[in-house]
């Protein structure tokens, strides 16, 4: 690999975004944060940020949900990553999406980067930051949900035994 190639790979970030949601009044709610920085500031987004050099993944995406909406949780299921060349106006930033299904809409406290968190029907969002939009649509492809029951689907290409486990054992709190 010549040096330019070994240049442009170490210039490459990873990010972790977390669709979280849940289920009231008959309807599907999502967790969305305001930026408080650069780039995108004042946008609403999905939780998220950078991976450290030396952090898993999963690791990243529960210590971001954490730090941006103060709301701990264990489980969570990847369901994708998404690396469009220009999807980060700060350079080149690949992200792996998580999911986390919560079983009630814990109230977020806005912390860290984030200047403010809230609950939003899928159904009516706000213009999203970076593909947040477009994750959010894959997210509602590889889930069919059934409100009436307050049950979730899967469809038939997700791990459905390695995500309803991780679902199963997702326990929420909310930190002060």
């Amino acid at each position: 690999m010549g040096s330019s190639a070994k240049e442009r790979i170490s210039r490459m970030k990873n990010s972790v975004d977390i669709v979280a949601l849940s289920f009231s009044e008959g309807e599907v709610f999502v967790l969305l944060v305001r930026r408080g920085h650069p780039a995108f500031e004042g946008s609403w987004a999905l939780p998220g940020g950078h991976v450290g050099e030396d952090e898993d993944l999963e690791d990243a995406a529960r210590r971001e949900f954490l730090e941006e909406t103060s709301i701990e949780t264990v489980g969570m299921a990847q369901i994708g990553t998404f690396g469009a060349p220009n999807r980060d106006p700060r350079g080149r930033i690949i992200s792996t999406a998580f999911l986390v299904i919560l079983p009630t809409r814990v109230v977020p406290t806005a912390c860290d980067d984030a200047v403010a968190a809230g609950w939003f029907p899928l159904a009516r969002l706000p213009p999203l930051a970076f593909d947040h939009t477009f994750i959010l649509e894959l997210a509602a492809s590889k889930i069919r949900f059934s409100v009436n029951s307050n049950n979730i689907k899967l469809a038939p290409e997700v791990r459905q035994d390695a995500v309803l486990f991780r679902m199963a054992g997702t326990s929420v709190s909310k930190t002060t």
